[in-house]
This record gives C-alpha cells, structure tokens and sequence, in this order.
C-alpha cells in the first residue's frame, strides 16, 4: 500500500511497516521536517517501509506525477492520499483538476482522506481584510463535498464537520448545528472517500 501524507505517522504508527511513503511539499516545509526528523533520530526510528520526500508546488500535475512514478510510485496499487491542510490554499478549478488527476492516478479500493471549508469560512476569512495572510491564503472551497467528489468519480463520500459525532475528540464543546439547517456558520470538513472501478 502507499499513503501520501504530510504528518508523522511513518515514525509513530506500527500499521506503515507495509506501507511505502509519499511526501509532496515545498522545498522550506520538507527541509524543515527533515531537520527536525534528524534531532530525533535515535528516539523516533523509521516504521513505514520506506519515505520518499519530493518536492512540488503541484503548478503542474504533469510534474509531480512523473516524480512520484520515478519515485517508485505504482498506480496498480491501493494508496491512501492524505490532503490535510492542503485543498483550500488553491483555486476552486485548481482542487477540480488535482482531485480528477488522483482519481485517474488511483487502483480501485484507493482511499482519499481530505479537509475542506465551507463557502460561509472562505468569505468570513477574506472579510477579514485586516488579516493579509489570511485573506491571501485561502483560495476556495467546497460547499456539498459528495456532489463534488461524486462528480468527479469517488465513491462512497463519508463528510462529517468537526465538532460532529467522530470528529470532536472530546475536546469540542460547542454544539453544532446540522449543515442542513444552518448555512451561515464556519465549518471543516473531514472527507472520507474511495475509488470505484474506471470502467
């Protein structure tokens, strides 16, 4: 199995010992990681069976898809994509295109595991004009997460808002109001889906 991640469950979890390791990021955030992973070395040892850090922007999917297959990346086989932090900082056309391209990339029973804001987060963020890095950053989002990633060819789409039943963690307190009955409220989704057979 393969599992894209940008955490560190590669050096903490007993279950990557069959798992090869993709990380895709900018060169500061992967040099930094490899820094940190360095000082910790003798206490924190390797599990997963390999990790292969590339470098990317994800500009152009061409590009960051030739480096994972030279990487070793198989696409025949089942892969875990972790996309935390990481589908709102681009364009709305920009998440369309890179999730269409890992669904093409993917074996059927692939899993993708994602989070995402709800349009009533994006506009709250970038009225916050006063917050340049906010305003600057977050760049989209995804409002009915099932009708996107159905359309695009996932299945079995699983969306829960932190805070809910299973994604709370004991450290929510808030009540949380059903997406259906209240649109105007700040959300993050948790996504769960898998791919299908192409045929």
């Amino acid at each position: 199995m393969t599992l894209f991640q940008l955490l560190f469950n590669s050096y903490r979890l007993e279950q990557m010992k069959k798992c090869q390791i993709y990380e895709l990021d900018v060169k500061p955030v992967l040099d930094y990681k490899t820094s940190v992973l360095a000082g910790v070395a003798d206490r924190f040892p390797l599990l997963a069976r390999s990790v292969h850090r590339l470098i990317s922007d994800f500009a152009d999917d061409v590009h960051w898809v030739r480096q994972l297959k030279e990487a070793g990346f198989d696409p025949e086989k089942k892969t875990v994509w972790i996309l935390e932090g990481f589908l709102y900082y681009f364009p709305e056309p920009r998440v369309q295109t890179m999730l269409g391209v890992i669904r093409a990339l993917s074996s059927p029973g692939s899993l993708l595991l994602a989070d995402h804001v709800n349009d009533f987060t994006l506009a709250s963020l970038r009225a916050q004009a006063g917050d340049k890095w906010l305003t600057s950053t977050f760049s989209s989002a995804m409002e009915e997460p099932e009708t996107t990633l159905s359309t695009l060819g996932f299945e079995e789409v699983e969306v829960v808002t932190v805070g809910e039943n299973g994604a709370h963690y004991g450290l929510w307190a808030l009540p949380v109001a059903p997406r259906a009955e209240k649109k105007d409220v700040m959300r993050t989704y948790l996504i769960r889906a898998t791919v299908g057979s192409k045929s």
